[in-house]
């Protein structure tokens, strides 16, 4: 432990002196001895001791108190007074300046030594409270959110810097005391002051209610309200706590997302190609949508309006400026960076400077027109979408509106991916009515494939962002939940934190299924083994009055599966029989063994003969007609009436069975019930080889192996590295190949793993991998990606035989991979 320096004040030289050997004597250092109190706030400042003895008395203009003043309102040292005087008077003057302790002379040495030490003690905890309590203000004021403090009258006791904006008022003390009253509309005031008088009256905290507040600019916004009683020490209520987060953008891309998925629902019935683009338009302008459909020449050389739901009075006034009419209107693809890019290149791009573009799509005559003809049809921002079937560009849709955002470019992309798909199959069944059935259906089966791939690559794009993100939440969260100082109130936040960061893992794995990219974590299992498993699951889940029957087969054979994604379906598949039986059923699970010959395949031509374990999942709910059934595969479709079914719960089921080389087979009736038959290969020879992990913690601490770790998001970076060092590595990061490349070879190849993710910015992680165990064999090697389908080239890095960990992973995760590879021979 080291030594404590300290700073002796005292005007008496013979008192310092010996002051100064008693401290010796007890082990402490002693900085200098200062007579005066000048003296005193010049070596204070200069040497910083950690304790300060402070002599009432001193020589000069300052005594003691005041010199003990400044030092507490100049440095954060502690004082302990000494003195031979102990009136009242003194003492008070000396509580103000807050001193950690106060000795009468004479005094012992164990007198004074426990006052030094209890001194010590009470500013080291001090100081670590106000840092603490910094970190604290600087998370609050870091949020986006708006939080505030209240106290029984709804008064304002403190806020944090988003809410100080939100009210129009930068000075806390402008805000201390006053009610909503002074802040918002009468209506809206008294509306909070109702709510905030329950609070206070039941106890009961006020759970994520829907508000509208006007911000600073005078906009409307939605916020999330959540509203919690303040309690003193005694659980008594004092307050309150509150927490407003703005979902204003969250409830608009809601509205865009609705009127997508009614789009999408809607053009499956259209009989036509221009049927598609009305019903597109009239559904766009619901929710004040604008857009115009370009569709391409064969050559893809020139564009032509196809559709535009603008007012007839826009149109004729957009026509009489231009020339010319816009059916006639004819735009060279290559003469429009725009457009250029959408059809060529293949982009989705966010536009916001309308009338540079409108001024390239103009004829010459006209483009100085350019400014008055965006203004006048209200085109202030808008995304041009590529209209693509197979690996051919079709044509372009151009949505307009106030209050579209980049963050929109995904879900519009794969709406354009599934219109073009749409609107092709209409223009299919124009040109082919009177083609076989057999070829119609293979058609059919085509069109289904490519929605499922354009839904799938925004799958992939979207499961790597959220993968990132979820990386360094439930990282950081978990490294929060590890520290022994969080009180119960703070534990239980995280762990609502983690718990939802593993439903959002979850959602992604839903998405990474769906379409079909998620690198499949096969064993050999016994299907009986999973239904049983999931027994009393389904039982809560499906409600009291729906019976549940479980007829597995005794012999079943293995299948090689991931029981992450069998036990997905089984759950879909449960819930979509649920919801057709409202009013109660029952619903039969059961496993057998089929063999599948050629006869069976020409009946149905996806199935493949062979041996093959099939899973039944039959409800005794309203069934469906021929048409729903053929439908239900399909992404956005859904049969329930809720506005929240986003449709993609047996779209999910399709990806996981094709992705195990198995198909399922539907068999309905309206009236009659449902079932669902899936078929996966079976394995009649292999041996289970799941094995129970019993391992802990403590297995995978590091001894001093070196890792070079190749990351570049920072947040993920940080957290791996901070992960790593406190579990026994040396650790060297870098955040792109290139650096890694440099440090390796600056440090002779001293490192015995690398961990890298397989995207950066120059090169990708395997083919820096590649490199580095070209110049180092024995280099163990780990990567990493959020991506899951081509960019993460999952198939190379197996063939590799190099170690891979899927984002999002966790502590416990991260530290398993490393050794494991490692210890890789």
């Amino acid at each position: 432990m080291a030594q404590s320096d300290i700073l002796i004040v005292e005007d008496e030289n013979i008192v310092a002196m010996n002051i100064k050997k008693r401290l010796k004597n007890m082990g402490y250092a002693v900085s200098a001895v200062a007579s005066s109190g000048q003296e005193a706030l010049e070596l204070s400042q200069k040497y910083q001791p950690d304790v300060i003895l402070m002599d009432v008395r001193l020589k000069g203009d300052m005594d003691g108190v005041e010199t003990a003043e400044k030092i507490h309102e100049q440095l954060n040292i502690p004082v302990i007074y000494l003195t031979a005087y102990s009136d009242e008077k003194m003492l008070q003057r000396a509580k103000v300046t807050e001193p950690f302790g106060y000795l009468l002379k004479p005094f012992e040495d164990k007198e004074l030594n426990i006052t030094i030490q209890m001194a010590l003690y009470r500013h080291q905890m001090e100081t670590k409270l106000r840092q603490e309590r910094n970190l604290l203000r600087t998370v609050i004021d870091g949020t986006p959110d708006y939080i505030y403090v209240k106290d029984l009258k709804s008064r304002f006791l403190m806020c944090n810097t988003a809410c100080k904006t939100l009210l129009q008022n930068d000075k806390p003390e402008d805000i201390a005391g006053k009610t909503d009253f002074h802040f918002f509309p009468k209506k809206r005031a008294a509306e909070c002051l109702a709510d905030e008088k329950k609070i206070f009256d039941t106890g009961q905290a006020l759970i994520n209610k829907e508000e509208t507040v006007q911000d600073h600019a005078g906009n409307t916004r939605c916020v999330l309200t959540t509203k919690a009683p303040y309690r003193d020490g005694q659980g008594n209520i004092i307050g309150l706590v509150g927490i407003s987060r703005d979902i204003t953008e969250r409830k608009r891309a809601e509205r865009l997302l609705h009127a997508l998925n009614e789009a999408a629902l809607a053009i499956e019935n259209a009989m036509t190609p221009d049927a598609v683009f009305e019903i597109v338009g009239k559904t766009f302008g619901q929710i004040d949508l604008s857009c115009v459909v370009f569709l391409s020449d064969d050559e893809e050389k020139e564009l032509a309006v196809a559709f535009s739901n603008y007012d007839s009075k826009l149109i004729k006034f957009a026509e009489k400026l231009a020339g010319l009419r816009i059916t006639d209107f004819k735009l060279d693809i290559e003469s429009t960076t725009v457009f250029r890019q959408v059809v060529l290149d293949e982009k989705t791009l966010f536009i916001e400077n309308a009338e540079e573009i409108a001024s390239q799509l103009l004829p010459p005559k006209v483009k100085k027109l350019a400014g008055k003809l965006v203004r006048k049809m209200k085109i202030p921002k808008f995304i041009a979408a590529p209209l693509r079937i197979e690996e051919k560009v079709i044509g372009v849709l151009s949505v307009q509106s106030n209050e579209i955002s980049q963050d929109d470019i995904p879900a519009i992309t794969a709406f354009a991916n599934q219109m073009a798909v749409t609107w092709h199959k209409c223009r299919l069944m124009q040109d082919l009515e009177n083609s076989l059935s057999r070829l119609k259906r293979t058609q059919d089966q085509l069109i289904h494939s490519q929605k499922m791939e354009a839904i799938g690559r925004l799958a992939g794009g979207v499961a790597h962002d959220f993968n990132n993100l979820l990386t360094a939440i439930m990282g950081y969260t978990e490294l929060l939940l590890n520290e022994s100082r969080l009180d119960d109130s703070m534990r239980a936040d995280l762990d609502e934190i983690k718990k939802a960061s593993e439903r959002a893992a979850s959602l992604t794995r839903q998405l990474l299924a769906f379409s079909r990219r998620q690198p499949l974590m096969q064993k050999t299992l016994d299907l009986n083994m999973i239904v049983l498993n999931m027994n009393k699951l389904l039982r809560r889940l499906i409600g009291e009055n729906i019976r549940l029957k479980m007829l597995p087969n005794s012999n079943i054979n293995l299948i090689k599966a991931d029981t992450s994604q069998v036990e997905q379906v089984i759950l879909n598949l449960v819930v979509n029989a649920r919801d057709a039986m409202p009013d109660g059923g029952e619903i039969t699970i059961r496993t057998e063994n089929v063999t599948v010959d050629d006869d069976y395949c020409k009946v149905i031509s996806y199935a493949r003969a062979g041996d093959f374990v099939c899973l039944s999942i039959e409800d005794t709910g309203d069934g469906m007609d021929k048409m729903t059934a053929e439908k239900i595969f399909d992404p956005y479709f859904s049969t329930k009436k809720s506005l929240h079914s986003a449709g993609l719960g047996l779209a999910v089921v399709y990806g996981i069975i094709k992705q195990h080389d198995g198909w399922i087979n539907v068999y309905s009736q309206p009236g009659q019930g449902s079932v669902f038959k899936i078929y996966l290969p079976a394995v009649p020879l292999a041996r289970i080889d799941e094995i129970e992990d019993n391992s802990t913690l403590k297995e995978y601490i590091g001894k001093g192996e070196r890792i070079l770790l190749v990351e570049d998001e920072h947040t993920i970076r940080e957290f791996a590295k901070r992960v790593l060092l406190e579990n026994g590595y040396k650790v060297v990061d870098v955040s792109n190949a290139q650096e890694a490349i440099d440090i390796f070879n600056k440090k002779n190849s001293n490192f015995d793993l690398l961990f890298s993710d397989v995207v950066l910015p120059d090169k990708s992680g395997l083919h820096l991998a590649d490199k580095l165990s070209s110049e180092k064999p024995e280099l163990k090697i780990l990567l990493s990606s959020g991506y899951a389908d081509q960019r993460s080239q999952w198939f190379l890095i197996r063939d590799r035989g190099y170690r891979f960990l899927q984002k999002p992973y966790v502590l416990v995760d991260l530290l398993m991979s490393i050794r494991d590879a490692i210890l890789q021979k």
